[in-house]
């Protein structure tokens, strides 16, 4: 079932025995796989809204990141919890997807009015 994206608990998800990434880090995971924001709902069981929202904070993360913001700077301005902007630039950082087309799209969609976007290298 996880295989097909289907969420099932299980004991050792329940009593933390496994790391299972953040929910909002799975909602990006999902986009770079080309999933739509309605997909990625239907696929993580929130709304929509919920959904673009981690797309937001996904692109204000790397975009505080890239301007060279510590970790306690972005944390504050985001209002993340550590967890999830860690994995937010792990995500961005060594899965190898720094260099997808989608995330232009995001930082596109989702930061209206900023002009600068990451350096990409």
């Amino acid at each position: 079932m996880r295989h097909a994206g289907i969420f099932v608990p299980t004991r050792g998800w329940a009593q933390e025995s496994g790391h299972r990434p953040a929910l909002y880090t799975r909602c990006i995971s999902h986009y770079l796989d080309g999933e739509t924001p309605a997909g990625v709902a239907q696929k993580t069981g929130i709304s929509e809204q919920r959904v673009q929202k981690a797309y937001r904070l996904f692109a204000d993360t790397i975009i505080l990141y890239s301007r060279g913001y510590n970790a306690d700077q972005i944390l504050e301005i985001t209002g993340l919890p550590s967890r999830v902007a860690g994995e937010f630039l792990l995500l961005y950082e060594t899965t190898g997807r720094r260099q997808e087309t989608r995330l232009d799209d995001l930082f596109s969609t989702y930061t209206t009015g900023i002009s600068q976007r990451p350096v990409r290298t």
